[in-house]
């Protein structure tokens, strides 16, 4: 588990390497370590996009739990950290401990907003709490601590607790043969946060969910008041809703309305404003990625299909595609073309231009 710098025009080519076109070796720029460097251990993959502000790198470290999905096997090892995005430097890392309560394993990746005077990075833990830290205004001579601003948790104490006594995350799975969880999204005990919390005029919407492969269960969306300070679990919720199942999808919004996809395969439209819901639309088949929003239109991939909605206060399917396989992936829009990625192929899609 590391973290790369690439230079984007690789190594110069040899005198006897092939003719233009063939693919250049990699030149690595800088190269950080995290499993020797800060004793990291990943759990099933490193999922953790880089966040770049200024010239600072923040990304989680993918820490969790052993393949017993029993132990944490290292409780004191940082979720998140800031590195020099010229040299790969560490600057800093949280000291909050996530780490040391994580259900399953720090997936999310951390994201930036501007609230007052302060910039802030939004952070989803393993622990199913949402963090917000102060980014760093300056590179530090020596590695320091990100400084907390606030912290919210997700999972209600309903989801926490049976009869008084925590509920182990992996008492859900539907694998196991004398699991309570049968699979139909009724389920009720925690989850981590996977998603990336997104920052919208001032709030932070942010859903938990957990590894799909361990069943399906009850999910939450929350709305948070990204202007608090301290644990604001309380005092800093505007809305959550609980209509959906666990996701492991990030919150889109678009003119006013909140859509996200959940794991069973719905996808819940809100006002992002009261949290009210617009519509749910049941595609049939898994989720994992998010939903994209362009030109008035909604773009997701399933299981199964890739669909095309209209955006907007009501439910209408425009297109629906057979792809030849799965698709994990959010779709990308750039330069008029828009991408899609599914387990075995990548496709490029533009609209045809005028005469063709």
């Amino acid at each position: 588990d590391a973290v790369v710098c690439l230079d984007v025009h690789g190594q110069p080519k040899a005198a006897s390497a092939p003719a233009d076109g063939a693919a250049a070796d990699a030149k690595v720029i800088w190269r950080y370590d995290l499993i020797n460097e800060l004793h990291v251990s990943p759990h099933d993959s490193a999922s953790c996009s880089v966040l770049i502000h200024g010239d600072v790198l923040y990304v989680g470290t993918s820490n969790g739990v052993d393949r017993t999905h029993e132990k944490i096997v290292s409780p004191d090892a940082p979720a998140l950290v800031a590195l020099d995005k010229r040299t790969g430097r560490l600057l800093a890392v949280e000291n909050e401990k996530i780490s040391s309560r994580l259900f399953h394993c720090q997936w999310s990746s951390p994201s930036l907003g501007k609230v007052g005077d302060k910039t802030l990075i939004f952070f989803g833990g393993a622990d199913g709490v949402c963090y917000a830290f102060e980014a760093l205004d300056a590179i530090p001579d020596k590695s320091v601590f990100l400084k907390k601003v606030w912290s919210y948790d997700c999972d209600p104490p309903s989801y926490r607790l049976r009869d008084g006594k925590p509920i182990h995350y992996t008492d859900g799975d539907r694998r196991k043969r004398l699991s309570p969880n049968k699979d139909d999204g009724r389920y009720v005990g925690p989850s981590e946060i996977i998603a990336t919390p997104v920052f919208y005029k001032g709030r932070v919407y942010v859903a938990i969910g957990e590894d799909p492969m361990h069943g399906r269960g009850r999910g939450m969306l929350h709305c948070i008041d990204a202007t608090k300070t301290g644990d604001i679990t309380a005092t800093g919720r505007v809305w959550s809703y609980d209509g959906l199942d666990r996701t492991i999808a990030s919150a889109t919004i678009a003119d006013g309305l909140v859509y996200i996809p959940d794991i069973a395969g719905r996808v819940h439209c809100l006002d992002a404003d009261s949290g009210k819901r617009q519509w749910v639309y049941e595609t049939g088949a898994q989720i994992w990625g998010s939903v994209l929003a362009a030109d008035g239109k909604l773009y997701f991939g399933t299981k199964a299909e890739f669909f095309v909605m209209a955006a907007g206060n009501e439910p209408k399917a425009l297109s629906r595609v057979r792809l030849g396989s799965a698709v994990y992936t959010t779709p990308v829009a750039a330069n008029g073309v828009l991408y899609v990625a599914s387990q075995q192929y990548l496709w490029a899609v533009q609209a045809p231009r005028e005469g063709e």
